[in-house]
């Protein structure tokens, strides 16, 4: 008799689980067109000002400056972000950009941490 009842057990954990697996499990959270626009403003930035040449994206680009494939994750207060974009330091020149190019860029950004593969 608990052989039944085990194996009854086993075929309903399975059709409860299935039936995650296949539906909620699958749900895709698209991300708002407004925050996608603006991610593609920064990267269109990123490119314009030529940020490749001394930074790397997914290994990518030079190596006088920091990767920024997951600046968003080492700063998620964008303080230290907004700060360098504008005032620059030794080695990044201060570029002055405005508010709404730094939210482009910062968008930009948190959508390359978004793809990352996180270690």
């Amino acid at each position: 008799m608990w052989k039944v009842r085990t194996a009854l057990l086993l075929v309903i954990a399975y059709f409860v689980y299935s039936s995650f697996i296949y539906t909620a499990a699958t749900e895709v959270v698209l991300p708002d067109e407004t925050v996608v626009a603006q991610a593609h403003e920064g990267k269109m930035l990123f490119q314009k000002y030529n940020c490749a040449a001394c930074h790397q994206v997914y290994g990518l680009g030079g190596y006088l400056g920091p990767d920024l494939t997951t600046v968003a994750q080492k700063y998620p207060n964008e303080t230290y972000i907004r700060s360098l974009l504008s005032t620059g330091n030794q080695t990044m020149p201060a570029y002055h950009f405005s508010d709404a190019e730094k939210d482009a860029l910062i968008a930009y950004f948190k959508h390359l941490n978004n793809y990352a593969p996180h270690k």
